[in-house]
Parts: C-alpha cells; structure tokens; sequence
C-alpha cells in the first residue's frame, strides 16, 4: 500500500514541495520506506507517523492474517424436525497457512433452495478466526446441507444436518407382504418399504433401519428411500418354519411418532431327508400298558427344519398304534401312543418315510404286569424225599401268563410243616419251597397268597398212613376265583 503525506498551510491550502519523512512504531508488524510505501509483515496492530517541517501526524494501522482454510468446529451432523432451528448453532473458523486464526475475514453461509435458511447469512470472524450462525432447517424431510465459504478461499465446507420426518405428515407402507421361502433361504422377492407424505409425495434420502424379529439376518441394499420412497433390504429367514417377521423403522433413532412396519414371510421346510426320535425312546411299561410317554417323531429337511405333512408308516414288532399311517404336524412332528403286548420282552417301532433310508427304530421294554396268578409246580425232583418231604416251586404270573419276579408270597399249611413260610419270587417269577406234611391220613393242602393283592392258590396232597399217595391236581386262585 503507497501512503501519501500532504502540508496544509493556515488557511488549509497545499503548500508544495514538502517531502515527509515516514517512520512505524513496531517495524515487526509493517515495513515503511521513505517513500511511503507500507508492506504488512505480521498480524498486529501499530502507528505510523509523517513528519514535515516540524509537524508531525500520527495514524493507526491493522495488519490481518488472510485466510487459507475453514472448517467446522460445531454445529455438525445434527437432527431435528424438518422446519424446525436446530438446537445448537453452526460454528466454523478460518485459519491461515501456518493454522493459526484468521481474524476479521468475511465468512458466508448460503443454503440450496428448500433446506432452510441462516441468520446472519454474513459474519466477520472473530479474534480465534470463529464464525456462527443459527440454521433453520427446511420443510422437506431428509439430509441437508449448509455451504460455508470464507473470502480469498475458493472451495466451500459442506455441513449436514438430517431433517426427520413429521409423524403426522409420513406415511410408511408395505411393497409386498405375502413372502414365502424355503426355511433358511434368502427371499428371492423384493424385501421393502414405500415412505410418502400424507399427500402421497414420494420422501427421498431418509434413513430406514430393518431388523430380523425371530432370527435369520437381513442385510440393508437401500440404508435411505431412493427418489421413490422405495427402501429394500435382502432377508434370510431362519432355519425354522412357520411365519417369520421383519421389522422396518424409518427416520433416526431420535424420530418418534412413525410406527414401525412389519414385514412377514412363511418359512416352509424343503424334501425331508432326515428322521429321528425327540422323545420317548427306550421306555418301560407293564404287559398290555401303554408306554408312559408318547413317542415323538420328527423329520427334517437338509437344514435342520422339520417338515410338514409327511406320511409316515408304523411298523410296531410288538402291541399296538392308533394310527399305523399318521403325518406330521406344521413342525414335522408326529406323536405315537404305543400300547405293549402281552409278553414281558423286548419291542421295536419301525418308522419307514418314503425317500428316506435306513428305517428308524424305536425301542421299548414290556415288564410283566401285576399278579395275578399263583400256582404249585414240582420242584427240581418230583419224588418224595426222605421223612415224606416235597421239593415245590409257588409260580407267580400276571394275567397274561408272565412270571411276576420279586413278588412277596406268604404260605401256609394246617398239618405238616412248609418252609420258607415267606419267599420273594426269582426272576421266573418262582420261589422254591419244601413241603413236609403231617403223617395224618387223608388230603392236606399248601396255601399261598401274594402281599398286596387277593392273589391266592394251594397245593393239596393225599396222604395214606406214612405213605404219601400220589398228588391231586394243584389248586390255584386268581383274585377270589378258584381253580382258574
């Protein structure tokens, strides 16, 4: 910058030919030659003076940084109503090439049309290089931007604050709510959502959040609606049948008021390949009983998703099903009631599925039922032994004929002597018993009978003299009844 001095004489005329003699206070802050020619060496503030023939004026002077860079120091990535100011101001600071601050440079905020407005459009940046303002966010919903320029810088900083949808004002509907799908597979269908406003207007670049309510994953193609309103996303149900549901919520976090939609999808099960036993394998039950659990059946398919409505074919080696041919329920279940038969032993279900192979099997033990019957049989020898005395087995079976073991008998004679008076059944069902009667003439009789129960029978022999004649037919009683 070149000064010019000038001489006025009394009466304010130019007098010529005066030359003035230039001088700065701080030499650090501007260089001043003697012809007057100013150069700003740092940023500060100084005097210079002119001297002309004995007079002297005096005049301040500013030297400030010009600015090479802006940037936001507040004011970013904020949320609020469309419409509405946001709750914070937008701050930035201009810096110079060394980064300190740019005081006194000429800062400019400028909105695109329809995302609001500024107040002050204008500032002046402070002694730290700051600016600030207060952004009034536009009406229509989505992201926005403010573009911030300083003088002497060509490019301009970009600020984006999210205008959230009005509640009352958006409208959020369903592309396609009838999806169907193998269990486990991606949904080949189109996954989305539309967001208008009350009038129909599609609302572009607002955010839409989607989560998988019962398992499964899902994966975000459109994280904002397009220039449509259209928001997709790729949904992989969970390896399980039945209805399915995903969940799709518009706006930020911080937007309440939208009610968030739900999307559902019927997961069905593919070829069955596999079947196996839940429940119910390996159980025991009496003779005639059924098992006291039911027999749970389940087929699946490669995914581990159980099928629906497969035949299945019951093949029992032993008792008895309802149903030989049943299907399996929505979660490819089928449950078996299995009544043994009316041997004590070993049983097997065969399960036979159509395609599937080998067979399943299912086991179960039939145990001998309740006593029902005590009866006398000759022991390891049917002659008498010496002093008259009997070798006898006391045979206890259910009503189906199987030996009851660990029954407790009692026996009991009214001539001669039996031991044990009390026995407890072996695993056939028998209790070895010695027997000698009293050497009166005529028919004496062995009673036994099974604790807790009526169970009773006898043994009746004819004795002659010392002599035992040969045996009567044994006597047996089942419950009450006699001779069964």
């Amino acid at each position: 910058m070149a000064l010019r001095a000038r001489a006025l004489d009394a009466r304010g005329h130019a007098v010529a030919g005066v030359h003035a003699e230039w001088q700065a206070d701080d030499s650090s802050v501007v260089g001043l030659d003697s012809t007057g020619v100013l150069n700003g060496r740092s940023a500060g503030r100084t005097t210079l003076s002119a001297r002309m023939d004995g007079m002297t004026t005096r005049s301040p002077v500013t030297v400030v940084t010009t600015a090479t860079a802006i940037e936001v120091v507040a004011g970013t990535e904020q949320h609020a109503t469309a419409g509405s100011t946001l709750s914070r101001a937008v701050v930035v600071r201009a810096t110079n090439h060394r980064g300190a601050p740019a005081p006194r440079q000429t800062v400019t905020f400028r909105t695109a049309d329809g995302q609001g407005s500024v107040d002050p459009r204008t500032v002046l940046t402070d002694a730290d290089g700051r600016a600030r303002t207060t952004w009034t966010l536009g009406a229509y919903p989505g992201r926005q931007t403010l573009l911030t320029t300083v003088e002497k810088v060509d490019s301009a900083l970009a600020i984006v604050a999210e205008a959230d949808p009005v509640a009352s004002n958006t409208r959020v509907v369903v592309l396609n709510d009838h999806l169907a799908a193998q269990a486990g597979a991606t949904i080949s269908d189109s996954v989305a959502v539309r967001v208008t406003d009350s009038t129909g207007r599609a609302l572009a670049d607002l955010p839409v959040r989607w989560t998988a309510l019962t398992g499964g994953a899902v994966e975000t193609v459109d994280a904002r609606t397009d220039s449509t309103g259209l928001a997709r996303a790729r949904w992989t149900l969970a390896k399980k049948t039945g209805l399915q549901r995903l969940r799709a919520e518009v706006g930020s976090a911080s937007v309440h008021g939208i009610a968030p939609v739900t999307i559902t999808a019927r997961a069905v099960a593919g070829a069955p390949v596999q079947v196996g036993v839940v429940s119910g394998d390996d159980q025991h039950a009496a003779a005639g009983s059924a098992l006291p659990k039911l027999v749970v059946i389940e087929v699946t398919d490669a995914s581990g998703s159980g099928v629906a409505d497969v035949p299945l074919t019951l093949s029992p080696s032993g008792g008895a099903v309802p149903d030989s041919t049943p299907h399996t329920d929505s979660l490819g279940r089928a449950r078996v009631r299995w009544t043994m038969g009316h041997g004590a032993r070993a049983y097997t279900l065969a399960v036979h599925v159509d395609g599937i192979k080998p067979l399943l099997k299912v086991n179960a033990h039939a145990t001998p039922a309740k006593a029902a019957n005590l009866s006398f049989e000759d022991g390891p020898s049917s002659r008498t032994h010496s002093k008259g005395t009997h070798s006898l087995y006391a045979l206890v079976t259910d009503v189906y004929g199987n030996p009851v073991p660990e029954a407790a008998g009692s026996f009991t004679t009214k001539s001669g002597v039996v031991k044990p008076s009390r026995a407890v059944t072996d695993a056939k069902g028998r209790a070895a018993l010695t027997w000698t009667p009293s050497t009166k003439a005529g028919e004496q009789t062995i009673t036994g009978s099974v604790r807790s129960s009526d169970v009773k029978g006898s043994y009746l022999v004819q004795v002659a003299g010392r002599e035992t004649q040969p045996k009567a037919a044994p006597k047996t009683t089942s419950g009450k009844k006699r001779n069964r």
